[in-house]
């Protein structure tokens, strides 16, 4: 049990249990998304709260919201989805999943009191509250071999349960299924019940892995392995000093990305996401140097996907470098990013209850210098390539990989990682239609802010796309050897240029605003 400490004057707290039972106790594999996130683990041992996903559940007016009727919800939600009593023990020389079909679940039981601060005053229904419990109950790492892989928080206002703060393990668990888990205990909360059976759970899927999948991992990896050692050097594969602190993330909420990006997905019928995936590739791709005919990726002896492993320089540990003549003078023929895959267009694993995500490999072709509104489709078909090929057995794609004298665990770091995690849209909304000066005016509303550094970091370059009320967060976490403080800043401010420009006209090649930074 994760103990957590609450400012003290501004709560009442206590600590229950909720009783589940499930249909069976089993044992299996991790899942291929497990194994490729324990491989993470393994290298943040002494730090991985960063993996912890917080989820804060306002308790529906309809629905009771006294103690036992919502800690019974709890724990229907606990019998219902089995990979919440899932967890990860070495069994023999191999870690397994091992779920249980009894057991206990603590609950930690908060409560605001008047007096308190003016966060955690009962009038704003404990919503203050509940994000400073959600932030202290995810600070600590899971004990994934003792601990349940989500922990339970009630925020209780006069006596009534407001607020309800899951913390979840994402070694368990990935951001869609959290949204199926919440929508499930929403449905327990209102009706008591969910009409729909269950879907498939972490060890069903591991099982499947096991036998049926077997091919479809096969053929993920003859594209990676195909296609991987064709690409240019990376963006980011020449580094220098770093510029204390060495890791950086940087947050710009723009409300100004948001209406762009829906006007031109409307325009050219693409989604978002292909959107914001293009403007990324063009803002990375290094469009001065490189060429396909330059293999140049990294082999086996680099070091370091992301960092150099704490060392003190930023020297190339990265791509290679290659021969470089005339042709690649005029810039790359192809450019690569690393792109997290759901997978969950795969038979079943719509509502399934996993850690299914997985890196996947988009590969866009440059060689006829393409305007900004003809990329966006050729990256949309390039993407959608890549996430079909990013489901696979990761022990089989690093021996498949080592095989080719590539190190599997670096020779992604030269490029740009994108993480969309922004929840659906209603595709049905009306595209917005701005002109250069509404545009202007909601740019100028933008906000640019550095986060607390981070001690270490796996990538050179991370971009995640978020959402924030009225428009997109894009939170660049980088490696400041290859990607000092000023070039992020101008990054980031690139890519709203972008898009706005992009918004109102076609970008042509080389697609960096007129006087801007050279960003890779």
């Amino acid at each position: 049990m994760v103990r957590v400490a609450i400012p003290d004057g501004t709560v009442v707290r206590r600590w229950a249990d909720i009783e589940f039972r499930g249909d069976r106790a089993e044992t299996a594999p991790l899942t291929w998304g497990q194994r490729a996130m324990w491989w993470t683990l393994d290298d943040f041992r002494s730090r991985n709260s960063w993996l912890n996903l917080c989820r804060v559940v306002a308790v529906p007016r309809r629905s009771p919201s006294d103690v036992p009727a919502v800690a019974d919800a709890i724990g229907a939600l606990v019998n219902r989805h089995e990979s919440l009593r899932t967890r990860v023990r070495p069994v023999g020389d191999e870690l397994r999943q091992v779920a249980a079909d009894t057991g206990r679940l603590p609950l930690l039981i908060v409560e605001a009191v008047e007096g308190g601060t003016d966060d955690h005053l009962p009038n704003d229904d404990g919503a203050g509250l509940a994000r400073e419990v959600g932030e202290r109950l995810g600070d600590a790492p899971f004990d994934h071999a003792e601990e349940w892989p989500v922990r339970v928080a009630l925020v209780l206002v006069a006596g009534r349960v407001r607020r309800i703060v899951l913390v979840f393990s994402h070694a368990t668990v990935d951001f869609h299924a959290t949204e199926t888990v919440l929508r499930d205990l929403r449905l327990l909360l209102v009706r008591g019940t969910v009409a729909a059976p269950p879907g498939l759970q972490t060890i069903d899927v591991a099982r499947r892995e096991a036998q049926a999948q077997r091919r479809r991992s096969a053929r993920a990896i003859d594209y990676w392995t195909r296609e991987f050692p064709r690409l240019p050097v990376g963006g980011f594969a020449h580094g220098g000093p770093p510029h204390p602190p060495r890791y950086r993330q940087l947050t710009l909420v723009s409300e100004a990305v948001e209406l762009a990006s829906h006007m031109i997905a409307a325009r050219h019928r693409v989604s978002t996401s292909t959107v914001l995936l293009a403007a990324t590739a063009a803002l990375t791709v290094d469009t001065d140097t490189g060429s396909s005919s330059d293999t140049g990726s990294s082999s086996s002896s680099d070091t370091g996907t992301g960092t150099d492993n704490g060392t003190d320089n930023g020297t190339d540990n990265g791509s290679g470098t290659g021969s470089r003549g005339a042709e690649a003078r005029r810039g790359p023929d192809r450019c690569g990013l690393v792109s997290m895959a759901s997978n969950r267009f795969q038979p079943g694993h719509g509502d399934a209850i996993a850690k299914l995500n997985q890196l996947g490999l988009i590969v866009v072709d440059l060689a006829d210098r393409p305007s900004f509104a003809r990329l966006l489709p050729r990256v949309g078909q390039a993407a959608m390539e890549g996430y079909r090929h990013a489901y696979y057995d990761p022990p089989a794609i690093r021996r498949a990989f080592a095989d080719l004298g590539f190190d599997y665990l670096t020779m992604l770091g030269p490029y740009c990682l994108v993480n969309d995690i922004r929840l659906p849209r209603d595709p049905a909304a009306a595209a917005p239609d701005l002109d250069q000066r509404a545009l202007d005016e909601v740019r100028a509303r933008s906000t640019m802010v550095w986060s607390e550094p981070a001690t270490r970091f796996v990538w050179r370059c991370r971009l995640q796309l978020v959402d924030a009320p009225g428009a997109v967060g894009l939170v660049l976490t980088v490696d400041t050897c290859f990607l000092p403080p000023d070039r992020a800043v101008a990054l980031l401010r690139d890519f709203e240029d972008l898009l706005v420009r992009a918004a109102l006209r076609d970008v042509p090649w080389p697609w960096r605003p007129p006087g801007g930074a050279r960003t890779p």
